[in-house]
C-alpha cells in the first residue's frame, strides 16, 4: 500500500472586508493532485466553515449562475488545465480547522478519484450526485455516521466501501447510480431509507452483513429486508423474492431491469407498496398470494408486460396500479374477481401499443363474474373472449412457481401447474440416469424431469409442450409405469452460480513463521496442490511488511512486522457475509475492496511483541512512557512514537487517560 503525503496545506482565514471568519464563509484551502503520471500539483479547493467554535469545515459546492459546480467541476477549476485524471487527497486539518463533512454539491460532476481525510463524519446531501469517476476502489472514511439523501445519486462508481460504524443511510442515497456493481452494508447500520437502488441496473450484489439488528438479506436473495415488518425496501435485477416476506416496500424495485423476466410473488406476500415494480422490464408477473393488497401505482409503466396471472381470491387492487401496460396480451385470473378501488383507473392505457396490433385477453375462472358492462371499457382496445383457462384437450401446460436449482441450494420439488385439469405430480433430478442428490452444486450438469397427471375428463393433446418459466420442453417420456393421464417432460440443465456467486465460506492462508535473526519467507504453504484448486479463491499477492528501521532479511522481534495477502474471488463465487479469514492460523483483518471487477479482500496480520504500556518501546512500563505520550500528543505521529503505542486504553484517542492507564500498569501490572 502506497501512501500519499500532502505536499501544501496552505488556508486564507480573511474574507474580503472581514477581520474574523465566522461559521458560513466560504474560504480558499489546498489539496494536493495527483496527476496520471504520479506528478504532484497543489489544487485550490473551496471550503466553508460549518461550526466556527468548533472550528469545523465541509468541503463546499456552490452555484453559479443557475447550475451547480464545486472547485473541481470541469466548468469551473482553479488548476491550469482541466483535472480529468488522477487522484485527490483532502487533509484532515488546513490550519487549526478540521474537516469533518462533505457538502452538497461537493463533487458534483468531477471525474478525479477522492480520498476524503478519516476526520470525514458525514457525507451530505447530493454529495457525489453525478460524480464521473467510476473506479471500483471509493472507500468511506471510518468515521462517517450518516449518508444524507441522494448522496451518490446518479454517480458512475463501480463499487463503494462502506465503512463499519456507518449509522445512517437516508432515502435515494444510491438512486440511478447505474454503474454500481455489489451494494454491503454494515452491520454497524441501524436506519436505511427508501428508494436506495432505483435505477441500480448494473448491481449484482446487493447485501446486508450478518448480525445487523434492524435489517438482512436473506439468503441468496440479494434484497434489504427490515427484521420487525418483513419488508423488502431495496432490491436489485438479479433479486428474488425470499420466502419470509410479507411485503414489498415502496419503489423497492423500480426501474430495475430484471435478469429473469418472468417476476413471481410468493404466497406471503400481503402488500405490495406504491411504485413498487415501476417500469421494468418484466413480461411475465405471477401474483400467488392469496390476500394481496396492491397499492396505488405499484407495476405502471411496465410497457413489456404480456402476461398477468392473478391467483389470489382476497386480491385489492389500487388506481393505476397496471396502468400502461402498453403490450399487455394476457390478462388471466385464477380464482374470484379482486376488489377493484375505482375500476376505471385500474388498467388505463393498457393493451394499447400501436405495435402488432396488441390486444388484451381477459381469461377468468368465474366468467359470469365479469359480466358488467365496464368491462368493455376497462381497456382502450377492449376485452374480449371471456372464458375459462383450460378445455378438455390440453396441449400446453405452463408452471411458473419453480425455483431453478442455483449452486449451494435445495433443488426444489414442488411447483404449482397453471393449466386448469393439469397437476404436478412429482419432480425428479437425475444425473447419469441415476437419482441426484437433495443440494444442488455449481456446474452439474442434470436431466430435470416433471412428471404431469391430468383430472379426469382432459386429454393430452398430440404434441403436448410444458412451459416453466417460458423454457418449452419439447422432450417427453412415457414409461410402461405410467397411466394415460400421466406424461414426462424432461430439460437438460447445468447449475448455475447464485445472484452474487456462490458464498466463501473461510479463506487460510499460511507462510513459514518468522525466525529471529532469519530472513522472512513468502512462500505459500497452504493451500497448494489440488487443494489450492478446488478453492473458489485465489491468492494474488502474499507479502511482509515492517516498520521503519527494521528488515525483512532478518526477523527482529522487538520491531513490528506486518503479514498481508490479497485474495480475490474466483468466477461464480463470492465472499460470504460470515466468511472467515485467517493468516497463519490467526484471525486476520479483513478489508474487503474490488479488483478489476472481481471482488478481494485485504488481509492484514500484525506481528508485534511490545508490551502495553510501553510507548517509547524500551522494554519496560515506567516514567519514561509517561513522558513518551506528552510527547506524542504535543507533536502527533512526528514525535517518533507509534499512535497504537501511544493508546494506551485503546480508546482511539491519546489523552490524560493514557498516562493514567500507564500508572495502573506500573502499580498493578497488566491486568488485560
Amino acid at each position: 500500500m502506497r501512501k500519499v503525503y500532502t505536499l501544501l496545506m496552505l488556508f486564507s482565514l480573511l474574507a474580503a472586508g472581514k477581520a474574523i471568519a465566522a461559521t458560513g464563509d466560504v474560504i480558499i484551502g489546498y489539496v494536493t493532485h495527483i496527476d496520471k503520471d504520479g506528478n504532484s500539483h497543489s489544487v485550490k479547493m473551496q471550503f466553508q466553515i460549518s461550526d466556527q467554535t468548533k472550528r469545523h469545515l465541509r468541503i463546499y459546492g456552490y452555484e453559479k449562475e443557475k447550475s451547480i459546480y464545486n472547485s473541481l467541476s470541469p466548468s469551473d477549476t482553479y488548476y491550469e488545465g482541466e483535472i480529468g485524471e488522477g487522484e485527490i487527497i483532502v487533509p484532515e486539518k488546513l490550519s487549526d480547522y478540521t474537516v469533518t463533512s462533505v457538502g452538497a454539491k461537493a463533487f458534483y460532476m468531477s471525474k478525479v478519484k477522492v480520498t476524503l481525510p478519516e476526520s470525514v463524519t458525514e457525507i451530505e446531501e447530493y454529495a457525489f450526485e453525478r460524480y464521473y469517476y467510476d473506479g471500483y476502489d471509493f472507500q468511506l472514511p471510518s468515521k462517517v455516521t450518516i449518508l444524507k439523501e441522494h448522496a451518490f445519486e446518479n454517480c458512475y462508481l463501480k463499487g463503494i466501501s462502506l465503512n463499519p460504524g456507518l449509522k445512517v443511510i437516508e432515502d435515494w442515497a444510491f438512486n440511478w447510480s447505474q454503474n454500481l456493481e455489489a451494494l454491503i452494508i454494515p452491520k454497524s447500520v441501524e436506519y436505511i431509507g427508501y428508494y436506495q437502488t432505483r435505477g441500480c441496473n448494473a448491481l449484482r450484489r446487493l447485501q446486508v452483513e450478518a448480525g445487523n439488528p434492524n435489517y438482512y438479506t436473506p439468503d441468496g436473495s440479494n434484497v434489504i429486508m427490515k427484521k420487525s415488518s418483513k419488508e423488502i425496501i431495496a432490491g436489485c435485477p438479479v433479486s428474488r423474492i425470499p420466502k419470509e416476506a410479507e411485503r414489498i416496500g415502496e419503489e423497492a424495485f423500480s426501474c430495475l431491469k430484471f435478469v429473469n423476466t418472468t417476476l413471481t410473488i410468493p404466497e406471503n406476500i400481503t402488500s405490495i407498496g406504491e411504485d413498487a415494480v415501476v417500469q421494468s422490464n418484466i413480461r411475465h408477473l405471477i401474483l400467488r398470494s392469496d390476500s394481496v393488497n396492491i397499492e396505488f401505482g405499484a407495476f405502471r409503466f411496465n410497457r413489456v408486460l404480456q402476461i398477468l396471472d392473478v391467483y389470489g381470491s382476497k386480491v385489492t387492487i389500487a388506481p393505476i396500479a397496471f396502468a400502461d401496460i402498453t403490450r399487455c396480451k394476457q390478462v388471466r385470473f385464477h380464482s374470484h374477481k379482486p376488489i377493484f378501488e375505482n375500476i376505471e383507473r385500474q388498467f388505463q392505457g393498457a393493451g394499447t401499443s400501436n405495435e402488432d396490433n396488441v390486444k388484451t385477453v381477459l381469461y377468468a375462472k368465474y366468467p359470469e363474474e365479469f359480466t358488467e358492462d365496464y368491462w368493455k371499457e376497462w381497456f382502450d382496445s377492449g376485452f374480449h373472449n371471456v372464458s375459462e383457462l383450460a378445455s378438455s384437450t390440453i396441449d400446453e401446460i405452463h408452471i411458473t412457481d419453480f425455483d431453478w436449482p442455483v449452486a449451494e441450494s435445495d433443488c426444489d420439488v414442488t411447483a404449482t401447474s397453471l393449466t386448469k385439469g393439469a397437476t404436478v405430480s412429482e419432480i425428479q433430478y437425475k444425473m447419469f440416469n441415476k437419482n441426484y442428490g437433495t443440494k444442488a452444486s455449481l456446474n452439474d450438469s442434470i436431466d430435470v424431469c416433471f412428471f404431469i397427471t391430468l383430472d379426469e375428463g382432459y386429454f393430452f393433446g398430440d404434441a403436448p409442450s410444458l412451459y416453466v418459466d417460458d423454457k418449452k420442453f419439447d422432450l417427453r417420456i412415457k414409461t410402461p409405469s405410467m397411466t394415460d393421464n400421466t406424461l414426462g417432460f424432461i430439460f437438460h440443465y447445468r447449475v448455475p452460480a447464485p445472484p452474487g456467486g456462490v458464498p466463501i465460506k473461510s479463506v487460510s492462508i499460511t507462510v513459514p513463521e518468522p525466525v529471529e535473526g532469519q530472513p522472512l519467507s513468502n512462500e505459500v504453504t497452504r493451500p497448494t496442490g489440488k487443494l489450492y484448486l478446488l478453492q473458489g479463491w485465489t491468492y494474488k499477492v502474499v507479502a511482509w511488511v515492517c516498520q521503519p528501521g527494521a528488515s525483512l532479511d532478518s526477523y527482529d522481534p522487538a520491531k513490528i512486522y506486518g503479514l498481508e495477502a490479497l485474495v480475490v474471488s474466483k468466477e461464480d463465487y463470492c465472499f460470504g457475509a460470515d466468511c472467515t479469514f485467517t493468516l497463519n492460523g490467526k484471525t486476520a483483518i479483513a478489508h474487503r475492496v474490488f479488483q478489476g471487477g472481481q471482488e478481494g479482500v485485504v488481509l492484514a496480520l500484525v506481528y508485534d511483541n511490545a508490551k502495553r504500556g510501553d510507548v517509547n518501546r524500551d522494554g519496560d512500563v515506567n516514567s519514561a512512557d509517561v513522558v513518551a505520550v506528552y510527547g506524542f500528543i504535543e507533536k502527533g505521529d512526528n514525535s517518533g512514537i507509534f499512535r497504537i503505542d501511544a493508546d494506551v486504553n485503546d480508546d482511539d484517542e491519546i489523552n490524560s487517560a493514557d498516562v493514567v492507564e500507564i500508572y495502573n500498569i506500573i502499580i498493578n501490572g497488566d491486568t488485560e
